[in-house]
């Protein structure tokens, strides 16, 4: 975590935050997968619904399961 990460965290917590919607602890995920340039795996259904305008990939950790034997998961279907 750097200052521009955890500024962004905050930023994204200003417009997106709040009941029901992005959690201040939230933010700070969302601001790391950006400034990384990666999508992460997520039940939250706010930001599976607004992923695109908080700038991010994300995808329904229901979606994927761990193979057996692995420890790695792997999308379904």
């Amino acid at each position: 975590m750097n200052a521009q990460t955890a500024a962004e965290a905050i930023s994204l917590y200003i417009e997106f935050g709040g009941r029901s919607r992005l959690s201040y602890f939230d933010s700070f995920h969302v601001a790391t997968a950006k400034s990384l340039g990666l999508g992460f795996l997520t039940s939250d259904g706010y930001i599976l619904r607004n992923a695109s305008k908080l700038g991010v990939k994300a995808v329904d950790l229901a979606s994927w399961k761990l193979a057996e034997g692995d420890d790695a998961p792997r999308k379904m279907g």
